[in-house]
């Protein structure tokens, strides 16, 4: 297109909030607004997406709240790739959602379209980072939607099939014009072929659990922080606020009897926690095994998912 981020080949030459923002605002006002915008609309599809849950507006606000200034995307605020990429998980979620009570394919349209825009972010793990969460919700959801409404087996598979193949599917087809050149080159990248050690760095250790309620007990100085913690706080870093996992406490219970929701994600999260852990468990060498998800180093990275 004759700009400097289509000429180079740089990050995000083919990510099109980047390129429309970039090209108005060439600068650095340009880039801090892709920052903030993303940082917005991560609380605003969060919001959505629990609104769509029939919970309380305030509840749904408070969840948008943590999730933009969660821990993950506060330290990943460096990775701009990543944090572009990681803020369409809720409205996968949302879509998904929309699509099990309305059955309307336009909103599975939109999630292609959200998937597409994820994988164009430029950064590889979080589309499989949001499969690992957007899939077995809609496996989730299908079930529960099944079961209410006396579907029969057959028609809860067609249903999970066809909602995975739309959005998973077809957000790669559209996005087969950045995937391809990609998918060509990979026999010469290293990604193909990760040792288990390198696969394995950047897991988070036992000792470090103080800093899920003290961030900076591990830093030195507050001014430049300073961490003298195992690798390095960016890729370690899951704080939440404490409140928050009371919050989280109290749910489960006391309110677990009420809404199947919240054993959905508490297994979620629990599975999620397992693998931030690394090669701190004997599980994380079956993780090894799996295809895909063995491309890509950094346990710490699935506080995303918790």
């Amino acid at each position: 297109g004759g700009s400097y981020l289509a000429r180079e080949g740089s990050a995000h030459c083919l990510y099109l909030p980047a390129l429309l923002i970039m090209n108005i605002f060439p600068n650095v006002f340009g880039y801090n607004f892709l920052l903030l915008i993303h940082y917005s609309f991560a609380g605003v599809f969060t919001y959505l997406f629990l609104k769509e849950l029939k919970i309380k507006q305030i509840a749904a606000f408070f969840g948008g709240l943590v999730f933009m200034f969660s821990g993950f995307l506060s330290a990943h605020l460096g990775h701009i790739n990543m944090l572009c990429a990681a803020i369409f998980l809720p409205a996968v979620l949302l879509v998904i959602e929309k699509y099990v009570q309305h059955k309307k394919i336009i909103w599975l349209l939109a999630g292609a379209l959200f998937f597409m825009l994820t994988i164009t972010a430029d950064y590889w793990a979080m589309p499989f980072y949001i499969g690992m969460v957007g899939l077995p919700y809609l496996i989730f959801r299908w079930i529960c939607v099944g079961r209410e409404e006396g579907q029969k087996a057959r028609t809860i598979v067609w249903q999970i099939v066809k909602t995975f193949s739309i959005i998973y599917i077809g957000g790669l087809l559209l996005s087969a014009f950045y995937c391809l050149p990609i998918f060509q080159a990979f026999q010469y990248t290293t990604r193909g072929n990760l040792t288990f050690e390198v696969f394995a760095s950047y897991g988070f250790p036992a000792y470090l659990f103080p800093t899920l309620l003290f961030p900076y007990i591990f830093t030195y100085s507050m001014n430049t922080f300073m961490f003298y913690g195992p690798w390095n706080n960016t890729e370690l870093f899951g704080y939440m606020p404490i409140f928050v996992l009371i919050f989280a406490a109290v749910a489960i219970l006391c309110l677990r009897k009420k809404n199947v929701q919240i054993w959905f994600w508490t297994i979620l999260a629990v599975f999620a926690f397992i693998l931030v852990l690394g090669d701190n468990t004997p599980f994380y060498k079956l993780a090894y095994q799996v295809p895909g998800y063995n491309m890509f180093r950094a346990p710490g990275r699935n506080w995303y998912e918790v």
